[in-house]
């Protein structure tokens, strides 16, 4: 990092500061921001690395302030498990697919999450459904999340399809969205995106 100039530094900084007042409006979109914003002007997975940290401090910041973590740990542990397993998976997917490759999985799930969040379908999960599509939204959101660290639009499907109240959703999000970012940074550790 030090390795760049002023200029980009003092953009790498307003990208990351711009992801960080989205996610403080809506409680995401931090690594959405950070990714397509950095990714311009900077090689992938020093934009990895960059996003890494600041999605840690944004992540505590809400999982403290989101109220108590008993109610969704007890109703999205499934989820959670296989949210945590799967980013290890992604992360090791990260350092072996290529750019182009990359882009495409990103480009495709901002697209599907835009279109579900514009069209807001009114599909409702049954509790039996709930069962399996936890799991299910959990390996989706860890393996998006070690190859890019934006585990959040199935998760975020999957809640809405829930018909989460706000408080519960804020706090769900908190709790999920912190348990997820310290295996991040170890899995990028590990894989060596995020060194010294």
């Amino acid at each position: 990092m030090f390795a760049y100039d002023l200029t980009t530094v003092i953009l790498v900084i307003s990208v990351i500061a711009l992801g960080g007042v989205v996610k403080g409006v809506s409680g995401i979109g931090l690594p959405i921001v950070t990714i397509a914003g950095l990714s311009t002007f900077l090689p992938i997975h020093l934009v990895l690395a960059l996003s890494a940290i600041p999605i840690v401090m944004t992540n505590l910041w809400q999982a403290v302030h989101s109220g108590s973590w008993m109610e969704p740990l007890r109703r999205f542990w499934p989820m959670i498990v296989c949210l945590l397993a799967f980013i290890f998976v992604g992360a090791r997917l990260a350092v072996t697919i290529d750019e182009q490759m990359f882009f495409a999985i990103l480009g495709s799930v901002v697209v599907i999450f835009t279109l579900t969040t514009f069209l807001k379908p009114t599909l409702r999960l049954s509790p039996r459904a709930e069962r399996w599509g936890g799991p299910v939204a959990g390996a989706l959101g860890g393996l998006l999340g070690g190859v890019s660290t934006i585990w959040g639009p199935p998760m975020v499907m999957y809640f809405v399809m829930l018909h989460l109240p706000k408080d519960v959703f804020v706090r769900t999000v908190g709790l999920i969205w912190f348990s997820a970012s310290i295996p991040l940074i170890i899995a990028y550790v590990d894989n060596g995106i995020l060194n010294a």
